[in-house]
């Protein structure tokens, strides 16, 4: 808006104004990029100024300048495209500037008819085709270079959970990863695991213990007896940028992908390298079955000796008056579901994560406060209990069949250890009364989102728009984002090595090259004038090629005048009458009569 109010308006001191308003855009673009300096950071930077230069042109070099700019910002943008959108507006950006271009470079005003227009997308297409051609050979490296951290630097899942870890993520819309569901219209939410937490310290934060420490410690005390199951498909999930290595992955799955580290102990997964970009992944289901002996269950029954006997007298109360531990973990969900206790995005943050206070007190809090007592009274009967925390519910999409989960879809859940069962999931948050949800993120609403189509819609609303653009979306990172270094040499390779593949490209580049010429042919409306000349004079025997196509004319019999007058009339229209178009009809008939001529048919 600013670019178009500078071209309408003359004013003093413009220049200056421009430069004034270009730092303003800078500063903003390095906020809105979380203040680091990444490979979209100086894109969008490029797209900001050229914009800023496009209010300043005046002349002819300017717009030449602004054109190739564009182009070169598409084409980049294009190569690293993490979207459908932002590939879409490249091509789109792209055809208009060369399009932009070629009218530069014409003397006069051209008309935009069928055929001119037909000129620009056969420019276009040439170009796409080199463009693809750098897709296809060319490696993409990542820049990124954080100068500060920030709220949003930290978006994830928290390093350790205590009262409040959720307070700044929990009404983030921000996209975390899409998951291609392996069935339709599924009852139960989706638990995806990103981090355990197994151990409290002294300041009752829940942390995680090093794999390092499990191998050292207990390296004789669990056992992996891990089944795979051909029955179940291999399915696909897409993560977006977040400089993070976890991986989100659901229980008794693995990731199939050799940068991948799967933690079969704790059912969790991380990258060998940070998530700087969108990542398809394959998962696959695999049956697995962790035996644990009594010295690592022990381990997960460990607390800080900090907790007031009142906590402690109702934990043994509860536990007389109940037959086993499950029935106690039963008796625990009820009592978060009486109605006494409330799910609320802004509690009263206590930081010295007193538990007790919430318990007894307060009673309102969201995920963690939830999981984290209930961790507490399980241990305090033995029971060895862990905390999970990762993504829960999603919204799905009817028409690709995948659920896109955002970092509001954060939770945090329990698992506690029962002995034939192995690790059982306890989620209290999902039993509070829906009445006593003051408010809610994605997963407290005990019902998990939808994008679904709604029935009897024949209008295209936002929500519909939305639901087709990331179903593109999706399509498209399915089948272009998974193109990475690796596959990028795989291609080149096979491209090589493979003399049948090589005919394959060698066969289409000449199937373009003779297409071009009947594709001009066609475009220009070109008349075979020459090829009629050039027969006539050698049917004749006519060694001079000076004669003017009257002359020629003269030579023919009385028949062949009379078949070719308008052929020849044809001619000197074109040649001396202004502005003439010939239509198609024409052209097809007079170009078929000279070619019949030229082949002696008929």
């Amino acid at each position: 808006l600013f670019s178009i109010l500078q071209n309408i308006y003359e004013y003093r001191f413009k220049n200056i104004i421009s430069l004034f308003i270009g730092i303003i855009a800078i500063y903003i673009q390095f906020k809105l990029s979380s203040e680091t300096l990444s490979k979209e950071f100086f894109l969008n930077l490029v797209l900001l100024l050229i914009f800023i230069k496009f209010s300043e042109a005046k002349n002819k070099n300017d717009y030449f300048f602004f054109n190739f700019t564009t182009i070169f910002l598409s084409v980049s943008s294009l190569i690293y495209g993490q979207d459908f959108l932002s590939s879409v507006n490249s091509i789109f950006l792209m055809l208009l500037s060369i399009i932009h271009l070629y009218s530069l470079n014409q003397q006069k005003i051209i008309k935009l008819n069928l055929r001119y227009l037909g000129k620009y997308l056969f420019i276009g297409i040439i170009i796409l085709s080199f463009i693809a051609l750098i897709y296809f050979a060319f490696p993409r490296y990542e820049v990124k270079i954080k100068l500060f951290e920030t709220a949003k630097n930290n978006l994830g899942i928290p390093d350790q959970i205590e009262l409040g870890s959720f307070s700044e993520i929990s009404n983030v819309d921000e996209k975390v990863f899409i998951f291609n569901t392996l069935e339709k219209n599924r009852d139960e939410p989706l638990y995806f695991r990103v981090k355990v937490f197994d151990i409290m310290n002294n300041k009752r934060s829940w942390v995680s213990t090093p794999e390092e420490v499990f191998n050292i410690n207990y390296k004789n005390s669990y056992k992996i007896n891990k089944i795979n199951n051909p029955t179940k498909n291999s399915t696909r999930l897409i993560i977006y940028p977040n400089e993070k290595n976890w991986l989100p992955i659901l229980k008794s799955f693995y990731y199939d992908n050799s940068f991948v580290n799967n933690n079969i102990f704790n059912e969790t997964a991380e990258t060998i390298k940070k998530t700087t970009k969108k990542t398809p992944y394959i998962i696959k289901y695999s049956n697995f079955k962790v035996e644990f002996d009594n010295k690592i269950l022990n381990f997960y029954t460990k607390l800080p000796e900090a907790f007031s006997q009142k906590l402690i007298n109702w934990s043994f109360n509860l536990r007389n008056n109940s037959s086993n531990n499950i029935d106690y973990l039963d008796q625990l969900m009820k009592h978060f579901a009486n109605g006494e206790y409330f799910y609320s995005l802004s509690p009263e943050i206590d930081n010295s994560n007193n538990y007790e206070k919430f318990f007894f007190d307060t009673k309102t809090g969201y995920c963690e406060y939830y999981s984290g007592m209930f961790a507490i009274l399980a241990r305090l009967q033995g029971i060895p209990t862990r905390l999970v925390s990762g993504y829960m519910g999603g919204a799905y999409n009817e028409l690709g069949n995948f659920y896109t989960f955002k970092q509001s879809d954060a939770h945090t859940w329990v698992e506690s250890y029962i002995e034939g069962k192995g690790w059982v999931r306890f989620d209290p948050t999902q039993v509070i009364p829906q009445i006593n949800i003051i408010s809610f993120n994605n997963v407290s609403s005990n019902n998990t989102k939808s994008d679904g189509i709604e029935k009897n819609n024949l209008f295209l609303k936002p929500s519909m728009i939305k639901l087709y653009y990331d179903y593109f979306d999706y399509i498209w990172t399915n089948k272009f984002q998974d193109y990475n270094q690796e596959s990028r040499e795989e291609f080149l390779e096979n491209s090589f090595q493979n003399i049948k593949f090589n005919s394959v490209y060698i066969l289409i580049i000449i199937a373009i090259l003779i297409l071009i010429k009947p594709f001009q042919i066609l475009i220009r409306k070109k008349i075979f004038f020459s090829i009629l000349f050039n027969k006539i004079r050698a049917k004749k025997n006519i060694l001079n090629k000076s004669l003017t196509h009257q002359e020629l004319f003269m030579k023919l019999s009385d028949f062949e005048k009379m078949n070719f007058a308008e052929v020849f009339d044809l001619y000197e229209k074109k040649s001396f009458a202004k502005n003439y178009i010939t239509n198609y009809r024409i052209f097809f008939q007079i170009n078929y009569k000279i070619l019949k001529f030229f082949f002696n048919i008929g």
